[in-house]
Formats: C-alpha cells, structure tokens, sequence
C-alpha cells in the first residue's frame, strides 16, 4: 500500500505520516528530509522541486518492488505528482491512498513561526510565510479520491480517521 499525505506547509504532514507509518509498519519517505540529503542550499526553485520528486518517486519503486508499503509525505502541490504516485501504485498493483491536511492561515503563521526558532530539530525550510504563499499559489486541487484531515482534531483522532480510512474494517 502506499500511503501520500499533501498539502500546504505546516499543515501537520510530517507528524501524521511518521505517526501511520510507525503503526502501520510502513516505510516514511519526506520530501523535506529528502531535500536535506540532496541538496546543499536549498532554494525551491521548480528545478530544485523535481529533483526532489524524481528522487522520492525513485526510493518509491525501490520500496515497493520490495513489497514494502510506504507512506509519502510532501506538498505533492501538482497532479502530475500524484498521478507518478498512482501509477506506480498500479504498476505494482498496490492500493493508494490520499490525505490531504488543512489548517487555516493563523494557525500556519504561528506554526512557520515556531519553525523558525528550532532550526535544528526540524527537517523542513519551508519556515516562512513566503514558502507557504508560493506553495499555495501553485497548489493543484486535489481530484483524486482521498480523506480530508483538519489541524484541529485531537492527535489520537485524527489517527483513527486515517487509520479507518486505509483499513477499513
């Protein structure tokens, strides 16, 4: 299976996907961290963006020819990003799922803040409120069937919603 939670920056990605993927057993692949391990000074240039992309597509394929089920954690701001997703997910004939995080404005704003202040124990960059308007500018609507998940659920429930909507029982 292979799970890809998007949306905007600061929205609360990171802390679901690694959350799912240690209860699910899945291996978690960020972009943010992805970035880190390729790429000096970072800049989120388009060519920066694909490089990234290329490369979490690439470990992807690795892991599911494996048999591995992975969690994906990035903007995945383009179609296109999502549609490379689906078909490897049906090339390997593996279900996909889509979250999609939300979080209003005021809530990001204090969450980049934050960011800001504890450089060393975060992976992204995107700390700015800068990053986050260009990334919204560019964010493509989200047609693929998925789950909507809200920043101001209860950790334990917002588990529970994507774990139901993976698994459903």
């Amino acid at each position: 299976m292979i799970v890809v939670f998007c949306g905007l920056p600061a929205t609360g990605k990171s802390f679901l996907a690694r959350n799912i993927a240690e209860r699910i057993g899945a291996v978690h692949l960020n972009t943010d961290i992805i970035r880190r391990e390729t790429i000096e000074s970072p800049d989120y240039s388009d060519a920066e963006k694909k490089q990234v992309y290329e490369e979490l597509m690439n470990r992807t394929r690795k892991l599911v020819s494996s048999e591995q089920d992975v969690v994906l954690d990035g903007t995945f701001y383009r179609k296109g990003l999502r549609n490379v997703v689906s078909d490897i997910a049906e090339s390997a004939s593996l279900e996909i799922f889509f979250v999609e995080c939300r979080c209003d404005e005021e809530t990001i704003k204090k969450r980049l803040e934050k960011r800001k202040k504890k450089i060393e124990c975060r992976a992204s960059d995107a700390d700015n409120i800068e990053i986050y308007k260009l990334v919204e500018e560019n964010f493509e609507p989200i047609e693929e069937q998925h789950l909507v998940i809200d920043c101001f659920l209860k950790d334990q429930e917002k588990f529970e919603r994507v774990l139901k909507w993976i698994k459903p029982e």
